[in-house]
């Protein structure tokens, strides 16, 4: 119960102050408490709050308000915090309020000690925000140290909807001339604290101002104080982690003080039996408002804090199950506990060994059996150092794992142990010329060696690894053998790294510093100083951060003790960047951000340094912290600005302009002299910030989208990238790799997989959004190898592209002014012999490269010759060498080349889908020019072909009609191109359907009548497949001048009022109403649903290049796998177009290669049986048409559990019961059929991906014919569409002959006259299907295919009745006669109905 209360201390005399209360009847009552007068009224309340008012047993919290606080303020408060209906009592209770005064002064807050007080403050939070209403200030209650009243300084017009549920605010907006407040809990930051930009941060990070920082929620984080499991025995000192916030400690002791309250007054928030008075606790109807008891305050804080602290409630459950499901479950970590204390005392216990030369230490490792892992380039034989071990100083735990911010994965999770190695062992100048790493790995092998000899009695495995692929940095790595000892912990699927480190005085640091040289050239005194030598960062850092482990650890731990969502924020963070494949660092290719790095970037933004950039803080929720984070990760510019964490002043040689000079991004640790990011490339963090762009679209977006953030795979190449290409040899290196790279880059493989990318980058510009490499991982090592090591022999290197639609297909790359010599050089330089110099229309000379190209086609390809001239200009790469995955599939969609250039010129591929359209607008105007003699005007014709929306899957071919007897059979087939015609209105149409009909046909013969007198050829026909007395298929055929053959239809509305009205019509016979309903779906879908999807088809493929292809494709492969007669071809175009329009985790596909990929990848994984395909093909479509679409989808569900109809259900705005496409077909067995089919593929793509073959991707077009029952060959000689087969006949095509005398002169079986539309082979499918498609289902490859194949449905034993509808015979048949107890059951006969199938087909089967 909200209680106003008077607070007589604390208010001027002036002020006035009301209580809500129950009276004796239980009736919600505001009572006025000013001394100048009292008041008194009723108000209306919800059932659910009085219920909840008489059971809550908590002190009340209070609130005093000023006589000058507007009383419609007060009004809307009530009513939309406490639900108050809109009724005359409670504008009873705002008249009774005194009048507003004028310049009255500031009233006080009064807060009581209930925890309801933080939700209390956001009510008061939505008072509404006009110039007109007088403010409200707030101070400090002494008695409530929850909260504090901090004042801003800056004044900020921040005006925000009322009472709105996604409002985390905490401002109340002041009037003109006043001085904002903020309300923030204690221990958050303060108002004055937060710098301007800091809150536009915090606004995008919860989707609206956020300066007060909401609570966390009780279950968010880790509030186990035992954040090292091994703490006691070797964890970091935890006197610095210790300082901090202490907003934990008040939440938990907050929480204790309210058990004791409940426990003195018998309250039970967590089960309440709403009870009657007169009732006892046994009481039946007690019981039953159990059921029904209004959410308890925990239950209401929760809704509360799910719209203010996450995005949603739904969200909100979402992101609780993925950090349940993710967590390690560290209770049951008692056997690596103990391998980790039995570890660190074989450690501790380790004897000296004295120092010796190289050769000795060798020898020495040898005869322990293990072989030092020395990086490359090996040390020289007469290398002068002396090779020493002692007992490590120190063991600590350090990383993810003392943290418990350990996220479960399919690979192991590690665990680290940093062994600190006495700073005895080197000397000052062993930082240089590989040195340290030297006797690092010689510190390796000595523990390798130890640990050996103790492996086989704890149970563990010895083997070697590098950190991060970094060859610089071997390491140990123990996996557990399953012996089932004390110390088995094979069931954690965990891995232990031990890795050494070093104190951080071992060196001078600012020798390490980023610009400054570590590696000599041979024959270079290593004590002088160089001057032209450059710098060698990597090599610094890998250095620097063996020497910060427990620094980051101490700076990470402090932010966990301080903030409760910080862990499961990493937590979030890293399945994220699992997903993504971004977690794993490889120094190698220059790519990866893990769980560590994200941690640094999240704890610098609750942290701050000295110049700032505190963006978050402790009191955000997980998801708050997350969305945080990705804002920052998506829009800060690492490379320009960078990233300094430490909090303290850098010292000159590690400034950050310093690192900028030698880094491409730079995140410069708590130590402020360690780049953490110094292993990533500008590509490879272009790739972070774009995923991260992606993720903060999906926050942002109303619809939910956690499974693309969280759940789906997106580090798939055949999906991720829309070119792909594989190297597998390297020529020369660039002539940058031995000027530039060859100190710190000895490996010409890491300087290959580097320098690729960032040279694509460069010259491919905005054509791309990120280039990308994928190398093999390096795997562990037995201790008595060799070390792994990485070339082109044994490593494949896969770069990918991510196209930027817009500018990849453009024609020319314009360089700089050729009065600017130095980047003209520069670019000359880059571009070799394609570069040139130009004059351009605008009077501008700039050096350009030009890329000649006809067509869709040859422009898609444009960034694969840029790839193939730099690879072979800059590195002497062949294309053999190469293999580009971009243009594989066009053959796919193309004619063979085999057809002769008369029936199929290939030069049509430069104009694709031009000339029918220009075809058709020329059609139009012709026919608008007829009006006036025509009976009717015309009042629009629109087009319904997929020729006429870019998805025919082959290009519209023109026909000779003037040579037709030059075209053999097997390539006679002429595609219709359907239109609408459509007149204007008259009231002279017939009422009777039928008659209708008939006036359409004369229409049509009339118009083919005035067409034959201005000179084109027009028929007039009827579809034969219509037996409809409804619906008459009757259409018009114009042979256009340009070659295309037009068919038109015409609409007239009123059939459809008329169809309406007989369905509806009680007296209809059931026959007849089953008529009217077939043909008025089929009049809506030839008159309405086809143009308008057409209209729609057309928008997209011309927003999205790649669509058309992609659906060109997609119909190629159900045909090639006979399954075209089972979809319609508008449901495939929608689910290609749904790859587009919702393409997440993705960007749209900028390719047909990876479009078509990626339509396979959707209906592998559809859950059709539980999911709809929504498909937004206007852009705009709003959350409540996709709970339309949703609700009509469990609706259909419901009615057809055993999905007879509609088993793939796609929804659109002009479709949301998902029945215009889909409800017929395809059937639960093709969808099965089609789902099975697409996972193969896949795994064939991989196949092809992996080993570079692509005669892989061929497989995927062949449809094996031993799954089907029974498979008819038909003659191919007088199969129209033959020549569309991928592998035509070239004698059954008409080869064109080098001797005309030997050309094609075959009389044809179908004469002179053009059969528009017609193919055999359909047609006697379509005649098998419905004369046995009760019992047989059909397939057959609709472009070109000679086969028949069937599969029985039913064979099951019938009741034998008269007019069965097929052949069939007695089920208890022998050897041809019927045994004397025969029962009245028969089963089709299979040899009959083949026999009749062969009569049917006889001039078509073989």
């Amino acid at each position: 119960m909200l209680s106003v209360r008077d607070a007589s201390d604390s208010l001027p005399s002036s002020s006035s102050a009301y209580e809500l209360y129950f009276n004796d009847r239980d009736e919600p009552t505001v009572r006025n408490l000013t001394r100048e007068g009292r008041a008194s009224g009723q108000l209306s309340l919800p059932s659910a709050f009085e219920k909840r008012d008489k059971i809550s047993r908590r002190p009340t919290p209070s609130i005093v308000l000023s006589a000058d606080v507007r009383h419609d303020t007060l009004e809307d408060l009530l009513r939309a915090k406490y639900g108050f209906r809109d009724a005359d009592p409670l504008q009873t209770t705002t008249e009774m309020l005194p009048p507003m005064k004028q310049s009255m002064s500031a009233p006080t807050y009064y807060r009581g000690q209930s925890e309801i007080s933080d939700a209390m403050l956001r009510q008061i939070d939505a008072y509404r925000s006009n110039d007109d209403y007088n403010s409200t200030i707030a101070k400090d209650d002494p008695d409530d140290p929850s909260l504090s009243f901090r004042k801003r300084e800056n004044t900020s017009d921040v005006k925000q909807d009322l009472f709105s549920s996604k409002s985390h605010s905490a401002e109340v907006q002041m009037s003109s001339g006043s001085t904002p407040y903020v309300f923030e809990s204690e221990g958050e930051l303060a108002a004055e604290e937060v710098p301007q930009g800091d809150r536009e941060m915090n606004r995008k990070a919860n989707g609206a101002v956020v300066d007060r920082r909401a609570k966390a929620p009780r279950n968010e984080g880790n509030k186990s104080k035992d954040l090292n499991v091994v703490e006691s025995a070797f964890s970091a000192s935890e006197e610095s982690a210790s300082e901090g916030d202490t907003s934990l400690e008040y939440m938990e002791s907050s929480d204790e003080s309210e058990r004791e309250f409940d426990e003195e007054n018998g309250a039970d928030d967590g089960n309440i039996a709403m009870q009657n008075e007169g009732s006892t606790p046994g009481d039946e109807h007690g019981k039953q408002n159990h059921l029904y008891a209004a959410p308890t305050r925990d239950e209401m804080q929760q809704l509360s804090e799910a719209s203010e602290l996450f995005k949603s409630n739904i969200f909100r459950m979402e992101v609780e199950e993925l950090l349940t499901e993710v967590r390690i479950k560290y209770e049951k970590h008692k056997p690596l506990e103990r391998l980790l204390h039995e570890l660190k005392s074989i450690l501790d216990t380790l004897p000296s060994q004295p120092a010796r030369p190289l050769a000795d230490a060798r020898k020495a490792m040898a005869k322990q059996k293990v072989a030092i892992p020395f990086p490359e380039p090996q040390p020289a034989e007469d290398l002068r150092d002396q090779f020493a071990f002692e007992k490590p100083d120190a063991v600590h735990i350090v990383g993810s794992y003392p943290l418990k911010s350990i996220a479960k994965a399919t690979k192991p999770f590690t665990v680290d142990m940093a062994v600190q190695m006495p700073k005895s062992l080197f000397l000052e100048t062993d930082y240089k010329n590989h040195r340290y790493f030297y006797k690092r790995a010689y510190y390796v092998a000595v523990l390798a060696a130890a640990l050996q000899k103790k492996a086989k009695k704890i149970g563990i495995r010895v083997r070697f690894n590098y950190l991060h692929c970094d060859s610089l940095k071997p390491i140990i790595q123990i996996s557990a053998l399953g012996d089932k000892s004390e110390f088995d912990f094979s069931k954690l699927n965990c891995i232990i790294r031990i890795i050494p480190s070093i104190a951080p005085d071992t060196f001078i640091a600012r020798r390490l510093a980023p610009t400054r040289n570590c590696i000599r050239p041979k024959g270079m005194d290593e004590n002088a100083t160089p001057t032209n030598l450059p710098p060698t960062p990597l090599y610094n850092a890998s250095i620097l951060s063996d020497a910060s482990y427990v620094l980051n650890l101490t700076f990470l731990y402090t932010q966990v003790k301080k903030c409760a969502g910080f862990v499961d924020a990493c937590l979030m963070g890293r399945v994220w960047l699992h997903q993504r494949g971004l977690d794993e660092i490889d120094h190698d290719a220059g790519r990866g951000l893990n769980g560590f790095l994200w941690s640094m970037v999240m704890a610098y933004l609750l942290s701050g340094n000295v110049r700032g950039g505190r963006k978050l803080a402790a009191g955000f929720s997980s998801y708050q912290l997350f969305r945080g984070t990705m804002d920052f990760l998506a829009t800060f510019d690492f490379e320009k600005d960078g990233l300094m964490i430490s909090n303290e002043a850098p010292e000159a040689d590690f400034a950050l302009q310093k690192f900028k000079e030698t880094s491409d991004i730079v995140v410069v640790d708590a130590s402020g002299k360690v780049n953490l990011a110094a292993h990533l490339t500008k590509s490879a963090f272009a790739q972070v910030q774009h995923e991260a762009k992606l993720a903060m679209q999906y926050l942002s977006d109303p619809v939910d989208r956690f499974d693309e953030l969280f759940l789906r795979k997106v580090n798939d190449p055949k999906l991720q990238f829309d070119n792909v290409f594989s190297l597998n040899m390297m020529a020369k290196p660039s002539s940058s790799y031995a000027s530039r790279n060859l100190l710190e880059r000895s490996s010409a493989f890491m300087h290959l997989s580097r320098d690729v990318p960032a040279l694509l980058a460069k010259a491919l510009t905005n054509r791309v959004h990120y280039v990308d490499v994928h190398l093999n991982q390096m795997s562990a090592w037995d201790i008595d190898a060799s070390p792994s090591v990485r070339d082109l022999s044994n490593t494949s290197v896969l770069i990918g592209l991510v196209l930027n639609t817009e500018a990849a297909l453009r024609l020319v790359d314009h360089g700089p002014d050729a009065e600017n010599t130095e980047a003209c050089a520069e670019f000359r330089a880059l571009w070799g012999n394609k570069a040139e110099l130009r004059r351009f229309r605008d009077g501008s000379i700039l050096e350009s490269v030009v890329w000649e190209a006809k067509g869709i086609e040859e422009r898609s390809l444009i960034v694969s010759r840029i790839v193939y001239h730099l690879l072979a200009l800059h590195y002497g790469l062949a294309k053999d060498h190469i293999q580009y995955w971009a243009p594989q599939l066009y053959r796919y969609i193309d004619i063979a080349k085999s057809v002769p250039t008369k029936i199929y010129d290939p030069q049509l591929k430069a104009v694709a889908y031009q000339p029918i359209m220009n075809a058709f607008d020329q059609l139009v105007k012709q026919m608008r020019a007829l009006d006036d003699d025509l009976p009717l005007p015309l009042a629009n014709i629109r087009a319904s072909s997929s020729s006429l929306r870019y998805t025919s899957t082959f290009l519209p071919i023109p026909f000779n009609h003037a040579a037709i007897s030059q075209y053999p059979d097997s390539a006679r087939y002429i595609e219709p191109v359907d239109f609408i015609l459509q007149f204007e209105g008259s009231t002279k149409w017939p009422d009777d359907i039928q008659a209708i009909q008939q006036v359409k046909s004369a229409f049509l013969l009339k118009l083919a009548e005035i067409l034959k007198k201005v000179g084109m050829k027009a028929d007039v026909g009827r579809s034969v497949e219509s037996d409809n007395d409804f619906f008459a298929d009757t259409y018009i055929d114009i042979y256009h001048t340009s070659g295309f053959t037009f068919r038109g239809r015409v609409q007239q509305d009123r059939e459809i009022t008329l169809l309406e009205r007989l369905i509806k019509d009680t007296k209809t016979k059931e026959r007849q109403k089953a008529q009217a309903t077939a043909a008025l779906h089929q009049i809506k879908t030839i008159f309405e649903y086809r143009p308008e999807h057409t209209f729609y088809m057309q928008n997209l493929c011309n927003r999205h290049i790649s669509l058309s292809s992609t659906v060109r494709l997609t119909k190629r492969w159900l045909s090639q796998h006979m399954l075209a007669n089972h979809v319609n071809d508008e449901t495939i175009e929608l689910i290609c177009a749904s790859i587009f329009l919702s393409p997440a985790p993705y960007y749209p596909p900028g390719s047909p290669l990876s479009g078509f990929f990626r339509v396979l990848a959707f209906l592998s994984t559809w859950n059709w049986k539980d999911m709809p395909l929504i498909a937004d093909i206007e852009g705009d479509m709003t959350v409540l048409q996709r709970e339309e679409i949703n609700a009509a989808f469990q609706k259909t569900r419901k009615i057809d559990p055993h999905l007879k109809h509609s088993t793939w259900f796609i929804g659109t705005q002009k479709d949301a019961n998902g029945e215009r496409w889909t409800r017929s077909m395809p059937s639960k067995v093709i969808a099965s059929r089609i789902q099975f089919l697409a996972k193969s593929a896949l795994a064939l793509i991989d196949k092809a991906l992996r080993t570079g073959d692509e005669k892989e991707l061929k497989r995927i077009f062949v449809t094996p014919l031993s799954d089907y029952d029974t498979v008819l060959s038909l003659k191919p000689s007088i199969c129209t569409r033959h020549f569309q087969s991928l592998r035509p006949d070239a004698d059954l095509v008409g080869k064109e002959h080098k001797y005309k005398n030997l050309a094609f002169t075959k009389t044809s079986v179908y004469g002179d006259q053009a059969l528009v539309g017609f193919d055999p082979a359909e047609a006697y499918v379509n005649e098998l299907q419905s004369t046995y498609g009760d019992t047989l289902t059909f397939f057959f490859d609709r472009y070109g295919g000679d086969k028949v194949a069937m599969v029985w449905t039913d064979k099951e034993p019938r009741l034998w009745k008269v007019n069965l509808g097929i052949s069939s015979e007695p089920v208890d048949m022998e050897k041809g006669q019927l045994k004397s107890n025969a029962s009245k059951y028969v089963v089709p006969n299979a040899k009959a109905i083949h026999a009749e199938m062969l009569r049917l087909g006889k001039d078509v089967v073989q």
